[in-house]
């Protein structure tokens, strides 16, 4: 399966990943081209194109330690800004962020 033909985007490939199974046994690894010459064998073949690849670097960068870090500082400022009745919020700047946001949806 080619899962460049399968929607849209950027056609370009990174890469292919092949799994044959079959015949004398298993064989899993990357390759440009998926034809196996034993009679009986499957190859099914996953072509990863580069706006996929960006997004299983970027889902690794998410659920990396780093990017789970919290400021504890920040929170406890927060917090007691919030017990104490001075925290304000700036609904201007929170309108603006939704509709940057909006405009970046499809």
């Amino acid at each position: 399966m080619d899962v460049n033909k399968a929607g849209s985007g950027p056609s370009s490939t990174l890469g292919t990943i092949t799994k044959q199974t079959g015949g004398a046994g298993q064989k899993t690894g990357v390759s440009a081209d998926s034809t196996d010459s034993n009679a009986g064998s499957r190859s099914d073949t996953l072509t990863v194109t580069q706006e996929a690849a960006r997004l299983l670097k970027l889902e690794k960068e998410l659920l990396s330690d780093s990017a789970m870090t919290i400021d504890s500082g920040k929170v406890d400022s927060i917090r007691q800004q919030i017990e104490s009745g001075s925290y304000s919020i700036d609904s201007a700047a929170i309108a603006t962020a939704l509709l940057i946001s909006e405009q970046g949806l499809p």
